[in-house]
């Protein structure tokens, strides 16, 4: 949570670039530390610091939504989601396979592993263009185009990119819960909090119930399948996310469908057989929801705020996720905990119902008015940039709008 709001504030204010690589960096540093922990204080303090590290998660979005076309922006940060969700799977079978014989700090070590191959190509990445324009660094902003560009095999024409006006309510996060931008902030908040704390129940729960009491171990093969249930969910979401209505449908109804499958979890229905399907389902239908809202969030907010106004939701899901985990550990009885998991989700579901469509959006408009607030002008006469990787639509002699 500490770590979502320093890196997404600080991507405001000096790009989204460094914060990224600075939380990969804390992530693998302390990730490798854990393994040579020899007391309780130390392994305590480095996990609080890969903790930190994963809050700048975030920018990683920000940064996917600011660069990428506005007809793929939904799919391609899905198909961020999907890693996640593959990572999930992978440290579910990895501890399948490692933690009961080779023990758990083994198993660290071999989760460090993705976050070192990683680092070193996020290096070669540009800054996003659209940051450095609304930083007045015009010039940086070309060549990070053209730097994009050239990645891909492009070669950009000249061309200059104007200065967007930038209204000064835009500069201040707090501004977002003024009395005209209120519905929408405190609506993605409840969506944030409920998510939190739905998906970290449900992910407890399924523990609480697979778990083999006697013996401190875990029925993996049940964990590892309700855990597979995340990527084939965010794939489904991948298929419907340019839809008409797509953005509020792909929330609405996969976090209505965890709520109903948590309700059957909580039946007396004893048979595993049951109780990994109604996992799977609540699983994968959260997750679902989860990249949904991961997605809207930087589509709802303008580049001066975005990573901080994401950072924000990303620290109220993390409080939700906080107080999921004292529930789903209340002696109440499973029923009890189920009841209210699914509540919260009916909730979070229509939350969204108060948010504008996002799905092919321009990013920097205001969503009530339509109105661009960032534009660019070309110099040359050609379409030379409608297959740059950083999409932005272009006439012989209008000028164009990013993104």
């Amino acid at each position: 949570m500490l770590g979502a709001v320093v890196f997404g504030r600080y991507a405001d204010k000096t790009g989204r670039k460094p914060m990224f690589i600075a939380s990969l960096v804390v992530l693998a540093v302390f990730g490798i530390a854990t393994y040579f922990t020899m007391e309780l204080a130390t392994l305590l303090l480095c996990r609080f610091f890969v903790g930190f590290g994963a809050g700048g998660a975030s920018v990683s979005f920000d940064y996917l939504a600011e660069s990428v076309p506005r007809s793929l922006r939904g799919r391609l940060c899905l198909i961020v989601a999907l890693t996640w969700a593959l990572g999930g799977l992978l440290v579910a079978g990895l501890a399948w396979a490692f933690l009961t014989i080779r023990g758990w700090r083994f198993l660290t070590l071999l989760c460090t592993i993705p976050v070192l191959v990683t680092l070193p190509f996020t290096f070669r990445i540009p800054e996003s263009p659209r940051w450095l324009l609304h930083q007045n660094r015009t010039e940086e902003a070309v060549q990070a185009l053209k730097k994009g560009a050239a990645s891909n095999g492009n070669v950009l024409g000249d061309f200059t990119l104007q200065t967007p006006v930038i209204k000064d309510y835009c500069t201040d996060l707090m501004n977002n819960f003024s009395p005209a931008e209120r519905a929408k902030t405190m609506s993605i908040t409840v969506m944030s909090l409920g998510i939190g704390f739905c998906l970290y129940g449900i992910t407890l729960l399924i523990s609480i119930i697979f778990e083999h009491s006697d013996t401190c171990s875990f029925q993996y093969e049940s964990i590892f399948i309700s855990v597979s249930s995340e990527g084939l969910a965010i794939l489904t979401a991948i298929v419907f996310c340019e839809c008409e209505h797509s953005r509020r449908l792909s929330f609405i109804v996969p976090v209505a469908v965890a709520s109903v499958a948590v309700i059957l979890m909580g039946t007396k229905l004893q048979a595993s057989g049951y109780l990994t399907l109604f996992a799977f389902i609540a699983r994968g239908a959260c997750r679902m929801g989860g990249a949904v809202a991961y997605i809207m969030v930087p589509e709802l907010f303008r580049t001066e705020v975005r990573a901080t106004a994401h950072a924000f939701q990303s620290s109220m899901s993390r409080i939700g996720a906080f107080i999921a985990a004292f529930w789903v550990y209340a002696d109440v009885g499973r029923g009890m905990i189920c009841g209210l998991i699914a509540i919260v989700g009916f909730i979070t579901a229509a939350a969204s119902i108060w948010l504008p469509e996002t799905g092919g959006v321009n990013l920097d408009i205001d969503l009530s008015r339509h109105s661009s607030i960032c534009t660019v002008k070309r110099k040359t006469t050609e379409d030379q940039t409608q297959d740059a990787p950083f999409q932005y639509s272009a006439t012989s002699d209008e000028p164009i709008t990013l993104l």
